[in-house]
């Protein structure tokens, strides 16, 4: 059964769908309904994808009621596999014992339920495309959200098993159930809770949310009131472990979250069902353990993100729509000023981006003194050193290709050091006149043996000059105020620098550097001045300065435009925002 109000979204390629019964708990006769949404080709041909997302989805809720969001991920690349649970949905409302069953499970059936599909989803995957070809990810709204919460975090003589949550990348939540907004004191409310069941154990109540707190879209709380399968008539006993278990998630037993396994949390900050600050807090906790989790707050919108109206539910959205094509664990920030607009903003967002606003720095300098007019721009990249709502930052120039995964760095000690970076090649192969005198190739840092050379035997002037396209550092307010200082202390010699972010770096944090590997910070005149350094499978990652762009990057920008689904675009939306500015 379809939803009863549907939430469009702005797809041209929705992909193809599919519905099925499949008896998912052992010991019930009883079939679940389960929906799947895939992507396809501009022919209607399926793909393979690049993620499967398994959903868990909400208390008196069900998954078609998210066929329109659900669209938008197939566009973009991403299976979409979802299940009725037992007692609510399509799963209850089609039963012959639609009377007895409406809500009638526990988080315990509840867990096993979910790694049912999980195995099923992943057998269906490897069969499909090859084994572990697909990477899995989970997602619940709600109740669905505290469920992630509790499934990855129960003891481990419960049920589900290391074995199945392995089988998953990463889980994301959606303004979980970690704990609710009670009408009443929560101390009463739950011990009151307890002794009805204690007392009638097939006790029904309608106990659901008010309508009008889902979404700021009146007319989609209207259907909601109107829509049978959406009914929070329901027994008693399917709330027992959500009211319990989420707040148990938050205050002790996160500690057990896989230590590799990345979260994304999101939640409206004016949502009056589940409380928005558990998630804030939950993620903290977390973070506290140096676990891979991101929280985003979206300020003002209701319980249900999805469902928000007009382009607000595509914000909220966009947060989920994200591909980590060399699978890091860290978000990836964009740097913007009050020039970049609106447009351009959502569109880093959908492609899985957190946009970070930052102010634009400017130092007055000397045109004529720079290696290129262009660099007359480049002080703003130093605003990285003030996020300092992050412990580490690895700051990486636009003009780079990642070709592996560069997550080490994040782990990567500085000791005393301030920065890391990989040497500036001072060997000036295409003989530029407005590079420094003493770049000649026997001053360059990349000359020294063994590679890197360790800090202490940097003996010239040039060693101690870095290229800032690949920067590894911790935002610090001492370090930052340092680096201010130095600037208004020899202006003179500021406005006189040839490559001016990294010259400021190289002189105020003078001694302080750590040379990291060529291979962080592949400059690509490297393959001809030093030959002996360059291996094709040890870079990390490509740094295209000065001559043209090769055949490697355009491998990954063809294989991109052919499928911008892996960054979250759609065809039209990748013609209109990338291939106009590229010749």
């Amino acid at each position: 059964m379809a939803g009863q109000y549907r939430v469009n979204y702005p797809v041209t390629n929705p992909g193809t769908q599919e519905q099925e019964w499949y008896t998912l708990r052992e010991g019930i006769e009883t079939p679940f309904f389960l929906s799947h949404w895939f992507p396809t080709n501009p022919a209607g041909e399926l793909i393979q994808p690049k993620a499967a997302v398994v959903f868990v989805h909400g208390f008196a809720d069900y998954c078609q009621r998210y066929d329109g969001v659900f669209q938008g991920f197939a566009e973009r690349g991403y299976q979409v596999s979802g299940f009725d649970q037992f007692g609510f949905g399509s799963t209850w409302y089609e039963s012959p014992e639609r009377a007895t069953t409406h809500g009638w499970t526990t988080w315990a059936e509840q867990m096993a339920d979910m790694a049912a599909m999980v195995k099923l989803t992943r057998a269906r995957l490897d069969k499909k495309w090859g084994k572990d070809a697909v990477p899995m990810y989970m997602l619940g709204h709600s109740m669905g959200g505290g469920l992630v919460a509790g499934f990855f975090t129960r003891d481990p003589s419960m049920p589900p098993g290391d074995d199945v949550k392995q089988m998953l990348s990463g889980a994301m939540m959606s303004a979980p159930w970690l704990d609710i907004h009670y009408p009443v004191p929560r101390s009463i409310a739950v011990p009151v809770l307890r002794t009805l069941l204690n007392i009638f154990p097939r006790l029904s109540l309608p106990l659901g949310p008010l309508s009008n707190d889902l979404s700021r879209d009146a007319e989609l709380c209207e259907a909601n009131r109107r829509d049978p399968l959406s009914s929070t008539y329901v027994h008693l006993r399917c709330l027992l472990g959500p009211l319990g278990g989420g707040l148990k998630v938050v205050q002790e037993e996160y500690k057990r979250w896989p230590e590799h396994l990345p979260l994304l949390i999101c939640h409206g900050t004016g949502d009056r069902v589940t409380q928005c600050e558990k998630s804030a807090r939950l993620y903290h906790n977390l973070k506290a353990l140096n676990r891979s989790v991101r929280f985003v707050s979206f300020e003002g919108f209701y319980h249900e993100g999805f469902f928000e109206p007009g382009e607000d539910k595509l914000k909220f959205a966009r947060a989920f729509w994200v591909l980590r094509r060399h699978k890091t664990q860290y978000p990836l920030v964009v740097m913007v000023t009050e020039g970049v607009n609106e447009a351009t903003r959502c569109i880093l967002t959908q492609m899985g981006c957190v946009v970070r606003d930052v102010a634009a720095w400017g130092i007055e300098a000397d045109e004529d003194a720079m290696a290129q007019a262009r660099f007359v721009n480049v002080w703003t990249k130093l605003r990285a050193m003030e996020l300092y709502e992050y412990d580490r930052v690895v700051l990486v120039d636009v003009d780079m290709l990642v070709v592996q995964n560069m997550d080490e760095l994040m782990d990567l000690s500085l000791g005393p050091y301030a920065v890391g970076a990989s040497f500036a090649c001072t060997c000036n192969p295409n003989r530029i006149a407005t590079y420094p005198a003493t770049w000649v190739p026997e001053n360059c840092g990349f000359a020294l043996r063994p590679h890197p050379p360790a800090p202490t035997h940097l003996t010239r002037e040039t060693h101690h000059r870095l290229n800032s396209g690949l920067v590894v550092l911790d935002p610090d307010r001492k370090r930052t105020a340092q680096l201010h200082a130095y600037a208004e202390s020899v202006p003179e010699r500021v406005r006189r620098y040839s490559f001016p972010d990294q010259d400021l770096l190289a002189d105020a944090f003078h001694g302080a550097f750590l040379p990291l590997p060529w291979y962080y910070n592949a400059l690509k005149t490297l393959r001809r001045c030093h030959p002996d350094l360059w291996d094709d499978g040890e870079v990390r990652n490509i740094h295209f300065i000065l001559e043209h762009l090769h055949d490697m990057w355009w491998d990954a920008y063809n294989a991109l435009a052919s499928q911008p689904e892996q960054i979250g675009l759609s065809h039209d939306e990748w013609s209109h925002y990338v291939a106009v500015h590229t010749t």
